[in-house]
Protein backbone atom coordinates (compact mmCIF):
# COMPACT_ATOMS: atom_id res chain seq x y z
CA UNK A 1 0.00 0.00 0.00
CA UNK A 2 1.17 3.30 -0.94
CA UNK A 3 -0.22 6.29 0.33
CA UNK A 4 2.05 9.96 -0.18
CA UNK A 5 5.55 8.47 0.98
CA UNK A 6 4.11 6.14 3.67
CA UNK A 7 5.01 2.37 2.35
CA UNK A 8 4.16 -0.91 4.14
CA UNK A 9 4.67 -3.99 2.77
CA UNK A 10 4.77 -7.30 4.07
CA UNK A 11 8.39 -8.46 4.32
CA UNK A 12 8.11 -11.86 6.84
CA UNK A 13 11.19 -14.03 6.26
CA UNK A 14 9.84 -16.67 4.26
CA UNK A 15 8.07 -14.58 2.08
CA UNK A 16 11.64 -12.74 1.27
CA UNK A 17 13.41 -15.95 1.29
CA UNK A 18 13.19 -16.74 -2.31
CA UNK A 19 14.06 -13.16 -3.85
CA UNK A 20 11.52 -10.13 -4.60
CA UNK A 21 7.88 -10.64 -3.65
CA UNK A 22 5.35 -9.81 -5.93
CA UNK A 23 4.10 -7.01 -3.62
CA UNK A 24 7.80 -5.56 -3.49
CA UNK A 25 8.40 -5.88 -7.15
CA UNK A 26 5.03 -4.08 -8.65
CA UNK A 27 6.19 -1.37 -5.89
CA UNK A 28 9.65 -0.94 -7.02
CA UNK A 29 8.50 -1.02 -11.21
CA UNK A 30 5.77 1.25 -10.47
CA UNK A 31 5.65 4.64 -12.23
CA UNK A 32 5.67 6.26 -8.88
CA UNK A 33 9.13 4.57 -7.64
CA UNK A 34 11.40 7.44 -7.18
CA UNK A 35 14.83 7.79 -6.27
CA UNK A 36 14.19 8.66 -2.54
CA UNK A 37 12.38 5.56 -2.54
CA UNK A 38 14.96 3.42 -3.81
CA UNK A 39 17.54 4.46 -1.71
CA UNK A 40 15.53 3.79 1.40
CA UNK A 41 14.80 0.20 0.12
CA UNK A 42 18.67 0.31 -0.26
CA UNK A 43 19.66 1.01 2.68
CA UNK A 44 17.34 -2.03 4.71
CA UNK A 45 18.22 -4.30 2.52
CA UNK A 46 22.11 -3.30 2.96
CA UNK A 47 22.14 -4.80 6.17
CA UNK A 48 19.85 -8.06 5.44
CA UNK A 49 20.61 -11.40 3.76
CA UNK A 50 18.78 -10.87 0.70
CA UNK A 51 21.51 -9.66 -1.91
CA UNK A 52 18.71 -10.39 -4.63
CA UNK A 53 16.54 -7.16 -4.05
CA UNK A 54 19.56 -4.74 -3.09
CA UNK A 55 21.26 -6.08 -6.86
CA UNK A 56 17.75 -5.28 -8.02
CA UNK A 57 17.70 -2.05 -6.97
CA UNK A 58 20.82 -1.53 -7.59
CA UNK A 59 19.76 -1.67 -11.55
CA UNK A 60 16.73 0.13 -10.93
CA UNK A 61 18.98 2.69 -9.88
CA UNK A 62 20.31 3.28 -13.50
CA UNK A 63 16.61 4.62 -14.39
CA UNK A 64 17.24 8.00 -13.50
CA UNK A 65 18.63 11.12 -13.90
CA UNK A 66 21.97 11.86 -12.94
CA UNK A 67 20.53 15.10 -11.18
CA UNK A 68 18.05 13.07 -8.83
CA UNK A 69 20.94 10.59 -7.95
CA UNK A 70 23.43 13.39 -7.11
CA UNK A 71 21.03 14.74 -4.78
CA UNK A 72 20.87 11.47 -2.27
CA UNK A 73 24.92 11.02 -3.05
CA UNK A 74 25.59 11.10 0.62
CA UNK A 75 22.77 8.52 1.79
CA UNK A 76 24.50 6.54 -0.76
CA UNK A 77 27.73 6.63 0.03
CA UNK A 78 26.83 5.42 3.60
CA UNK A 79 24.99 2.20 2.25
CA UNK A 80 27.52 1.55 0.36
CA UNK A 81 30.39 2.28 3.73
CA UNK A 82 27.87 0.54 6.14
CA UNK A 83 26.16 -2.27 4.10
CA UNK A 84 26.96 -5.79 5.44
CA UNK A 85 27.14 -7.21 1.59
CA UNK A 86 29.92 -8.07 -0.86
CA UNK A 87 31.84 -4.59 -1.22
CA UNK A 88 32.67 -5.08 -4.52
CA UNK A 89 29.09 -5.81 -5.00
CA UNK A 90 26.57 -4.00 -7.47
CA UNK A 91 26.51 -0.42 -5.74
CA UNK A 92 30.12 -0.34 -5.79
CA UNK A 93 29.89 -0.91 -10.09
CA UNK A 94 26.62 1.59 -10.27
CA UNK A 95 28.54 4.33 -8.63
CA UNK A 96 31.73 3.80 -10.25
CA UNK A 97 30.21 4.08 -13.22
CA UNK A 98 28.66 6.87 -12.84
CA UNK A 99 31.77 8.49 -11.19
CA UNK A 100 33.29 7.99 -15.34
CA UNK A 101 30.74 9.30 -16.61
CA UNK A 102 30.55 12.79 -14.83
CA UNK A 103 33.43 14.36 -12.86
CA UNK A 104 31.06 16.64 -10.69
CA UNK A 105 29.62 13.08 -9.96
CA UNK A 106 33.11 11.95 -9.26
CA UNK A 107 34.60 14.99 -7.33
CA UNK A 108 31.46 15.11 -4.58
CA UNK A 109 32.00 11.49 -3.86
CA UNK A 110 35.47 11.71 -3.63
CA UNK A 111 35.23 14.53 -0.94
CA UNK A 112 32.65 12.72 0.87
CA UNK A 113 34.88 9.38 0.83
CA UNK A 114 37.92 11.34 1.82
CA UNK A 115 35.95 12.68 4.76
CA UNK A 116 35.36 9.18 5.47
CA UNK A 117 39.28 8.13 5.48
CA UNK A 118 39.52 11.25 7.90
CA UNK A 119 37.14 9.82 10.32
CA UNK A 120 39.70 6.53 9.91
CA UNK A 121 36.24 4.52 11.56
CA UNK A 122 37.81 1.00 11.26
CA UNK A 123 34.52 -0.50 10.22
CA UNK A 124 33.94 1.78 7.20
CA UNK A 125 38.10 2.71 6.43
CA UNK A 126 38.88 -0.11 4.15
CA UNK A 127 35.51 0.39 1.79
CA UNK A 128 36.13 4.24 1.68
CA UNK A 129 40.01 4.21 0.71
CA UNK A 130 39.46 1.12 -2.29
CA UNK A 131 36.23 3.41 -3.21
CA UNK A 132 38.12 6.45 -3.18
CA UNK A 133 41.10 4.81 -5.13
CA UNK A 134 38.52 3.70 -7.76
CA UNK A 135 37.26 6.94 -8.33
CA UNK A 136 40.48 8.41 -8.50
CA UNK A 137 41.31 6.04 -11.61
Amino acid sequence: LVVGRCIRLCTCPTAMANGLTDVLQRLIDNEYFDVWMCVLYLSKYSSQDNEQVFQYLCVKLADFSLADIETFLPQLCNVYLYSRLEPSGPLEAFLAERCARSLHFALRMWWLLDAEVADAKPLTLPRARKMREIVES
